[in-house]
């Protein structure tokens, strides 16, 4: 099997060195007018729907009230959903013509999408509605051969990774449940093929999936070659990336450093493009070879190009080459990176004490940080505690929800977490604590079906109580439930409010003064019309070195984190004006890898 795939590579190389332009303009093209073009058109439109049908987000918890409380606006995005399943369908039906047309010899560039845009002729709804199934199915693992900027927001967001990671039982069900998607991952994976360049039916495409890889040799194959592929790009990415790095550093004390780094940054986006085209072409071209499309029939000529094409090409390069030159020098002085606002998420640093707690906001306060976010319930007794958790099972041992307690009982409760004790606050003691420290607080209001009122009346009484004290403290408020972040904003519209999203769909339309963004899907372009809106943006739960960097570059207006220290840490890389090696290397920390992207 290693010689199989040896000469497999042997043979794709060389058809990728011949016809290197080609394959460019096939990969990079099709990334360019997905990012650059539909994605945005996307975007409007879905803009667009929810402004007129009155849709004010679109998030895991108001699915019902979309479709019952604004169903032509419902049908709309419905409509526009299966037309960017259709999208996807068109963007890998053009790339597997592409790479079989371009191995055949035949590289108009107009052929091709006339023979990609007849695979249409097989679709169907049904098909559409297979195909929805059928990417989020396979997403995990079939995401390094089918990538797209159209999916690249269907990701498993981080909290929902630590849910699973957090008790045994929950790491069994998640490795069961990638075993089971990779298996059918393997199993369905021959069906794009199929479909666009045998003509078959959904049906027959995927019973000649299922028969091509029956067995353990077909997953082990697959395995291996994908794994050769992606791990092998990747190898010779991050090779050159270092060697720049390592440039950059005996560069930096000299006179043209920031010359010098601004012109390995573009070679480290030129060898990104390059290691994304490679590996996008090599799988592309396995696939193929599964269907009869063999790399020995690949014609060996260079073909020719007009003088035109070439001043085309020649043109865009150079126009290209300028733009990255512009922004590269943009992103080494540091004007596009901005200084967030310090959120320590629960009150704590690096597991300084129990969440939630006054001892530990008493430890983390001597850090300084700029809002100490924390929650806060409502008791049986209409009161409020803070605390996280639905139950208390985790902290107290207690398997009862605040909601079922009195604000007395509660209090009288010691909670352990991290090898510290604390007793469980009341909102009067936090507050009146936060106050003497001089501490600003974000506060999330958490609702439940469990809570003595409804979240509109829960949050009129605690503005009632509380509101004129944290507007006048600077403190904020967000929430997971629009009814509260509505409630705040009309009845006092003067404390700043975020509306907390965990999932980066579709930008949402709403009155909030900030949003609270699960850093997962968080993008510069959310940021972007964010604060084209007048509206700032926190990343949360953001952990590590390398996504606070990432969010910094992207323009947040703040971080929360359970990691205080480390945060102040990096900031203050940034306030210092690290090297230019050192702005390097976050560079390409950033940059997509091969396999992640490999046909983006």
């Amino acid at each position: 099997m290693l010689r199989e795939i040896f000469n497999f590579l042997h043979g794709a190389l060389g058809e990728f060195r011949r016809h290197f332009w080609a394959y460019l303009l096939l990969f990079l093209g099709m990334n360019l007018l997905m990012n650059g073009i539909i994605v945005s058109l996307f975007n409007v439109a879905a803009g667009a729907i929810m402004r007129v049908s009155g849709i004010p987000f679109i998030s895991y918890n108001n699915i019902g009230t979309i479709i019952f409380g604004h169903p032509l606006g419902a049908l709309g995005l419905v409509i526009l959903l299966l037309l960017l399943i259709l999208l996807v369908y068109v963007q890998f039906s053009i790339q597997f013509v592409g790479v079989a047309r371009i191995q055949a010899g035949e590289r108009s560039m107009l052929q091709i999408l006339r023979e990609a845009l007849a695979s249409l002729q097989v679709v169907n709804p049904r098909i559409l509605l297979f195909f929805l199934g059928y990417f989020l199915l396979i997403l995990p693992f079939g995401k390094y051969v089918f990538a797209s900027p159209l999916l690249a927001k269907v990701t498993i967001p981080a909290f929902t990774m630590e849910f699973f990671l957090a008790k045994p039982l929950n790491m069994v069900i998640l490795i069961a449940f990638y075993a089971l998607v990779f298996i059918l991952g393997n199993r369905l994976i021959l069906v794009l093929p199929h479909l666009i360049l045998k003509k078959r039916s959904l049906r027959d495409a995927v019973s000649e999936s299922l028969k091509a890889t029956h067995g353990l040799v077909p997953l082990v194959s697959f395995f291996l070659y994908f794994g050769v592929i992606v791990f092998g790009t990747w190898l010779i990415s991050q090779g050159f990336y270092y060697l720049f790095y390592g440039l950059q550093l005996l560069l930096d004390k000299s006179s043209i450093a920031l010359v010098s780094a601004i012109v390995l940054m573009v070679l480290v986006e030129v060898v990104n493009f390059l290691a994304l085209t490679l590996a996008g072409m090599l799988l592309f071209s396995f696939m193929l070879s599964r269907l009869g499309y063999l790399p020995a029939e690949v014609s060996k000529t260079r073909t020719k190009r007009s003088l035109g094409f070439r001043v085309v090409v020649g043109t865009l390069t150079s126009l290209g080459l300028l733009i990255l030159l512009a922004t590269n020098w943009v992103y080494m002085t540091g004007m596009l990176t901005a200084k967030p606002v310090t959120i320590s998420h629960r009150g704590v640093n690096d597991d300084n004490g129990v969440q939630n707690s006054i001892p530990s906001l008493l430890s983390t306060n001597k850090l300084k940080p700029d809002y100490v976010e924390m929650d806060v319930q409502e008791t049986a007794d209409k009161q409020f505690v803070v605390f996280h958790d639905p139950t208390l099972a985790n902290l107290a041992k207690i398997n009862k929800a605040p909601q079922k307690m009195t604000l007395s009982n509660l209090t009288d409760l010691t909670l352990s977490e991290n090898h510290h004790t604390a007793k469980l606050a009341s909102f009067d003691d936090y507050l009146l604590t936060a106050e003497k420290l001089h501490q600003k607080l974000l506060v999330e209001i958490k609702t439940t079906a469990l809570d003595p009122e409804s979240p509109s009346n829960l949050t009129k009484r605690f503005l009632n109580d509380y509101g004129s004290r944290l507007s006048k403290d600077g403190d904020m408020i967000h929430s997971l439930n629009y009814d509260v972040v509505s409630s705040v904003k009309s009845d006092s519209p003067n404390l700043p409010v975020s509306f907390i999203l965990p999932f980066n769909i579709v930008f949402p339309e709403t009155p909030a003064n900030a949003y609270t963004m699960e850093a997962t899907t968080l993008d510069a372009s959310f940021v972007q019309t964010a604060h084209a809106h007048n509206q700032a943006v926190y990343a949360w739960t953001v952990n590590s070195a390398e996504l606070m960097r990432s969010d910094m570059v992207d323009g947040v207006d703040g971080i929360i984190t359970d990691h205080l220290t480390l945060l102040k840490e990096q900031i203050k890389d940034y306030e210092e004006h690290p090297s230019y090696a050192d702005r390097l290397y976050m560079f390409f920390e950033m940059m997509p890898t091969p396999g992640s992207a490999a046909s983006n």
